[in-house]
């Protein structure tokens, strides 16, 4: 762990101000005395003692990010507190780490070091690292884990943020802490400029006259007419004084009073009891008296419920249980007419006009029409804009709640949604709660490129993630989305018209998103020039059904005018080897052959006999990757009569890492190889083992001769294993002791066998081949 270190090229656009409850730009600000230009890690120095180095705005631009419920001034505050931090773990190489690391967090009340000091808080997580970027929370009690006390965070005062991974020393410097953008913490509230609550009480508490409990209403504070009856407090009702200030004053005798008072009464009862007809008891109201509808249904005494007389003023009676009358109409009539001679008819034209569709609410499209609304109700939900509502209310389209001042919360309109004016909130029974909305971010797609055909597996780093977050690669939705994790989706890439790099986006159900700009770079699919791809690995990782063949590719990127024709082996071992090298009866590496640039032509590499083959250095470093790492099988086309009836083997090194170079030869492997035989008739494996590689071989005896490309000779280590085992020779003879993979040496021909004799070009009609493949 020696190489380690901690970087941040995730949020190095995004650095938050101390204390700020929103982001204001996407790059630090030069006029903020607290962040200081990025370093880069070279011009850091580590501790002696550790070799774990980190840039200071690095840990402020990866963050850690104080997270609480805000909460009201007369609330008690929290105790304990918890936030979340977020990083990257890469190796000396810059190369991102994985597995489960010991990551020892501790919490300091100074910038730097100092001797004897005591941590304010520390607790060890065994953190898992997947691509290099790790998540914990410090804070939380789960696995009896020590709680973050909110006494720690005084509101005036800094804290910082210190690190050791697996037991090495603490990286430095220290992280100041800062608070979350959009959760700012209201901790007191003792100086509010705009309080909901004085000394415990609403405002309407103190717009209530019967709460003033001290001193007199001076009298300068009374205006307008005072409208209520005046009561003298002395046995005489009367009042002291000139009277020269009152105006509008009535004085009464006794008498007077007395009339007055029972004019307001008739026989003791006010003229509302005179105007109720059940306070009536005597005598029958004229029938003139009566005019209008009456609306209650009328009872008849008598058996055979008939009535007498000519019905002339009746109308609207129950006639069906009634005798003479119809027992019932069609539809679109009603019974009309008078007493006996009722009859059927058609209701008069109201004027209206227009038809409607099930399930439709109804609306006035006009003056004297109607038609569908855009209200659809099918007896379950109901649907503004869909004809398919699958919950209560289902809305297609935006919806906008109330302002802040239309409705209280309570706890019968818990639930409810309003506008504040900057956010929304809901109720939950006791008071409005903002609804926060978490963006989701994106760290990497890998990988970041793929055949314009689509179908290229990616998988999406970052954090935020939920169930039922989508992808656009461009403006085009990606598909087979997979939400692994809240850090981590997989998809497969849409296909594209153009080749050119995309912005990749994803977002939440909720509406939040985040966009990584050119995050996913189409290339062509190999079967132009114009549509030349990366190599045929690149070809086989987009389209996995891509077949053994020639194909157009542009190692070096950029603009295809230097493409070329190769030929991919699409089957093999997973596929995705592209030719490099083919000889035949010939050491390359001698003359014209003894070159870093291309020899031969396509039509050369798809023959038996005949002139050599490969591609320039160049292009054959460009196809393994920058890294150098590759895998390089050998095999033969035909065979050596001599030593085979037509079964033979191919070889695979796997996991070589060197500079590639035809002359000189590439240097021997600086990580472990394997090399594994399989028979070729049925892939089975036949032997598992190591030679040793980029040895120089004295070549004196042959002129003096070099070597050139990759060559290996003495066996390191030999563990038969497999269903063919070392016995796939098919003929007459089997060299046990003799294991060559040899490109180019001291011999004037190539040699490919560990399990199945000489299997040397000579001149026969056979060639060998040497393909290659980024790790």
């Amino acid at each position: 762990m020696s190489d380690l270190r901690i970087s941040s090229p995730i949020l190095n656009r995004s650095n938050f101000e101390k204390f700020s409850t929103a982001p204001t730009e996407t790059s630090p600000r030069k006029t903020d005395p607290d962040v200081e230009p990025f370093k880069k890690i070279s011009q850091l120095k580590p501790k002696p003692f550790s070799a774990i180095t980190f840039a200071e705005n690095a840990w402020k631009a990866l963050g850690s990010f104080f997270m609480s419920e805000a909460y009201a001034a007369e609330d008690v505050p929290p105790q304990n507190v918890a936030f979340a931090h977020q990083g990257r773990l890469l190796d000396g190489n810059d190369a991102p780490v994985n597995g489960a690391h010991q990551m020892k967090f501790r919490i300091y009340d100074f910038p730097v070091k100092f001797p004897n000091e005591q941590a304010l808080w520390e607790q060890e997580y065994t953190v898992q690292v997947v691509n290099g970027v790790y998540a914990v929370t410090l804070g939380d009690t789960d696995e009896g884990r020590q709680p973050l006390p909110t006494s720690f965070f005084p509101v005036n005062e800094e804290r910082y943020l210190t690190v050791s991974i697996d037991g090495e020393a603490e990286m430095e410097p220290r992280l100041r802490i800062g608070l979350l953008p959009y959760a700012a913490v209201a901790i007191k509230a003792d100086q509010a400029n705009n309080a909901a609550k004085l000394g415990g009480e609403l405002p309407d508490f103190y717009r209530d006259a019967s709460n003033l409990n001290a001193g007199t209403l001076a009298s300068d504070r009374l205006s307008g007419t005072y409208s209520q009856q005046l009561a003298f407090d002395n046995a005489l009702n009367t009042y002291t004084g000139d009277g020269s200030a009152l105006t509008n004053v009535h004085a009464v005798t006794a008498e007077q009073a007395a009339n007055a008072a029972n004019s307001a009464k008739l026989a003791g009862e006010l003229p509302d009891f005179y105007r109720d007809a059940s306070n009536l008891n005597a005598g029958t109201l004229p029938s003139d008296r009566l005019s209008g509808i009456y609306s209650q249904q009328l009872a008849f005494p008598n058996a055979l419920n008939t009535y007498s007389g000519s019905g002339a003023g009746l109308t609207n009676l129950p006639w069906d249980s009634l005798t003479g009358f119809p027992a019932a109409c069609p539809p679109g009539q009603y019974a009309s007419g008078v007493g006996g001679a009722l009859a059927c008819s058609t209701p008069p034209d109201t004027g209206l006009a227009g038809s409607g569709t099930s399930n439709y609410v109804s609306k006035f499209t006009g003056e004297n029409s109607i038609g569908n609304s855009f209200i659809f109700d099918n007896g379950t939900n109901v649907g503004v804009g869909t004809t398919s509502p699958a919950v209560k209310l289902d809305v297609a389209g935006a919806i906008r709640p109330g302002a802040a001042n239309d409705q209280d919360c309570a706890t019968g309109t818990a639930g409810a949604l309003r506008w504040s004016g900057g956010s929304i909130q809901v109720c939950d029974g006791t008071g409005w709660r903002t609804l926060q909305i978490v963006q989701p971010l994106i760290f990497s797609v890998v990988p970041n490129s793929g055949s314009i055909t689509g179908g290229t597996p990616i998988t999406i780093n970052g954090s935020n993630f939920v169930q039922g977050a989508s992808v656009l690669v461009g403006n085009t939705p990606a598909t087979n989305i997979v939400l692994a994790s809240a850090v981590q989706i997989t998809a497969k890439t849409p296909q594209s018209s153009a080749i050119e790099p995309k912005d990749l986006k994803v977002s939440n159900p909720d509406g939040a998103f985040y966009v990584l700009p050119n995050a996913f770079t189409y290339f062509g699919d190999g079967s132009s020039q114009a549509l030349a791809a990366p190599s045929c690995k690149a070809i086989k990782d987009s389209n996995n059904s891509a077949t053994d063949g020639s194909y157009w590719i542009d190692p070096n990127g950029g603009n295809t005018s230097d493409a070329f024709q190769a030929v991919c082996n699409m089957t093999r071992d997973g596929g995705g080897w592209t030719l490099g090298v083919k000889s035949w009866y010939s050491r390359m590496g001698d003359g014209s052959d003894r070159t870093s640039g291309t020899v031969g032509s396509i039509a050369d590499a798809l023959t038996r006999k005949g002139n050599i083959y490969k591609l320039s250095d160049d292009a054959i470093r460009a196809i393994i990757g920058p890294n150098q790492n590759f895998d390089i099988m050998g095999d033969q086309n035909g065979y050596n009569s001599s030593y085979s009836s037509g079964n033979y083997e191919y070889v695979i090194v796997r996991n070589y890492t060197a500079r590639w170079s035809w002359v000189p030869s590439t240097p021997a492997s600086t990580t472990t190889t394997t090399m594994q035989s399989y028979r070729i008739s049925d892939n089975a494996l036949a032997w598992t083992g190591n030679l040793a590689c980029g040895k120089k071989q004295n070549c004196t005896d042959q002129g003096n001769r070099d070597e050139a490309g990759i060559n290996c000779y003495d066996v390191i280590s030999n563990s038969p294993q497999g269903g063919a085992g070392c016995s796939i020779n098919m003929g007459s003879r089997s060299d046990g002791g003799w294991h060559h993979f040899f490109m180019s040496e001291c011999n004037t021909d190539t040699y490919l066998y560990i399990c199945n004799g000489a299997q040397h070009s000579s001149s026969h009609d056979m060639n060998h081949r040497w393909w290659f493949r980024q790790r």
